[in-house]
């Protein structure tokens, strides 16, 4: 295949109790539009990130086109890449993993291998590190992961219709450092705290039921220790369920916060929003819909 273009969602993982294993995919896309030329290597990133993310091998999108290159025997061809970036950097909205899955994409369509979802899935979790964001973006929807024996198992979950309010401060949180402040152990009581709770958040959103997730939305295993380190958290979580929220989440390692209830979306992002401004941060508001399609191919023009 000479081009191809792909879609990839954003994904906001751990939804509270879910840590590292529960994601959603959300209705922000990337687009991707990869060429095969003679020459080498010629990118360009347009919308966010640009300017800021590199044009040269070390690109997310090109290291993960390459490791699928490797992975099959295919010799990595020139490409000229677009990248439209939608989903902000750094925001806990999963813009890592969507590099990562259109990078796979977009080399498997052009070696025309048919690997499965559920392989390019395994190649995504070596790339990435952890595989919530990215089976999300992979398969669409609700999606929980498991490991067994070194792999992964994953399954789509059904939810009732819903829309979702986010709130995008803008902050430097790196990933890595997120993940480092965590304790390496946790007490019995709170492991099962949160595995009572994952699964009835689950429940929760399969049924709609906005009063389940209330009082399910309850994290002990990562939000303790980064919420302190986000400006205006407590206030704007405060403000989201005082403005109909019934639960405000980090999404995945934050900054960026997710709102659930079941209408008023606009003005409990509006408030989530306002609290982060009393605190002079520039902040972006989205309301979302879940993607329940997950990353795909597109039509190239002509």
């Amino acid at each position: 295949m000479r081009s191809v273009r792909v879609q990839v969602p954003a994904s906001a993982a751990n939804l509270g109790p879910g840590f590292d294993t529960l994601a959603l995919a959300l209705d922000l896309h990337n687009e991707l539009v990869v060429e095969v030329i003679d020459a080498k290597l010629d990118i360009q990133v347009e919308g966010e990130g640009e300017g800021r993310l590199p044009t040269d091998a070390s690109n997310m999108i090109v290291k993960a086109a390459y490791r699928l290159f490797r992975t099959t025997g295919t010799p990595p061809p020139g490409m000229r890449i677009r990248s439209t970036n939608r989903i902000p950097l750094g925001s806990g909205l999963g813009s890592s993993a969507a590099a990562t899955v259109a990078g796979l994409m977009a080399a498997e369509a052009i070696a025309e291998t048919e690997m499965t979802r559920e392989q390019l899935l395994e190649i995504a979790w070596e790339v990435e590190g952890h595989a919530d964001n990215v089976a999300a973006a992979i398969f669409g929807g609700l999606t929980i992961v498991g490991q067994s024996s070194g792999s992964l198992m994953t399954a789509q979950i059904p939810i009732a219709p819903m829309r979702f309010a986010v709130v995008t401060p803008e902050i430097e949180l790196p990933t890595a450092g997120m993940r480092d402040i965590l304790p390496r152990e946790v007490t019995l009581h709170d492991a099962a705290l949160n595995l009572g709770r994952m699964g009835l958040m689950v429940e929760a959103l399969r049924h709609g039921d906005f009063d389940l997730l209330s009082r399910a939305a309850e994290d002990r295993l990562h939000e303790p220790y980064r919420t302190p380190l986000i400006p205006g958290y407590f206030e704007a979580h405060s403000a989201g369920l005082e403005a109909g929220a019934a639960a405000v989440t980090l999404a995945g390692a934050g900054p960026s916060l997710i709102a659930f209830a079941p209408d008023r979306h606009e003005a409990i992002a509006e408030a989530m929003a306002g609290a982060f401004r009393s605190h002079d941060l520039p902040v972006r508001k989205f309301v979302l819909d879940p993607e329940p399609r997950g990353a795909r191919l597109l039509p190239t023009a002509h």
